[in-house]
């Protein structure tokens, strides 16, 4: 992941209290792949079967409050709120020509992007880093957040060649949970 961030922070004697907003472009990708035999109520005649199933995080937005206590140099934080992500969602399915062809070959795959909703929360340390000489201004941090979109559900129909007017329906449905560890530098505008 790598991204970019905004925000703005109230201090009260040693409290801190924060809001963030961030965007970062992401990688992160899950496959689940399956291979099992498919068999027929008519013959005997089982067909090998082929399944994967990917999701992909494309981009990664949260808006979220702060709640931290600073000491020294230090800032130790709790933070959540709301998180948005696009997901992309990629399935190949492939049946093997069985003997008697009950099944037939059948090979497809289907894609589908969204955008969801869903919740963030998490903790983190920032510092200022004037202890290693350079301006208050500048900091850095450690954080850590749990990011959870929801669930992508999908469908998708697939002729089948061995019997003439018949298909397979393949359905899917992959929770998307993230756990993400990052570190940050900051650029402090005020005071």
């Amino acid at each position: 992941m790598a991204g970019g961030q905004i925000g703005y922070n109230w201090q009260s004697s040693n409290w801190v209290l924060g809001v963030e907003a961030d965007w970062d472009w992401s990688g992160q990708r899950g496959t689940t792949s399956v291979q099992n035999f498919i068999a027929s109520s008519v013959v005997v005649a089982p067909a090998q079967l082929a399944y994967s199933d990917e999701q992909k995080i494309k981009w990664l937005a949260t808006l979220r409050g702060r709640l931290g206590w600073s000491y020294d140099y230090w800032l130790w934080y709790v933070t959540g709120g709301v998180a948005f992500g696009e997901v992309e969602s990629n399935y190949n399915f492939q049946i093997s020509e069985s003997v008697g062809a009950t099944f037939g070959p059948v090979a497809a795959a289907a894609s589908s992007s969204t955008t969801k909703t869903g919740w963030t929360v998490g903790t983190g340390v920032e510092t200022s880093l004037a202890w290693f000489g350079a301006s208050n201004r500048w900091s850095a941090k450690l954080e850590y957040l749990y990011v959870d979109l929801g669930s992508v559900s999908n469908s998708f129909t697939v002729p089948n060649t061995g019997v003439p007017g018949s298909s397979y329906t393949i359905s899917s449905s992959s929770d998307i949970h993230d756990h993400i560890i990052r570190a940050g530098l900051n650029y402090r505008f005020g005071g």
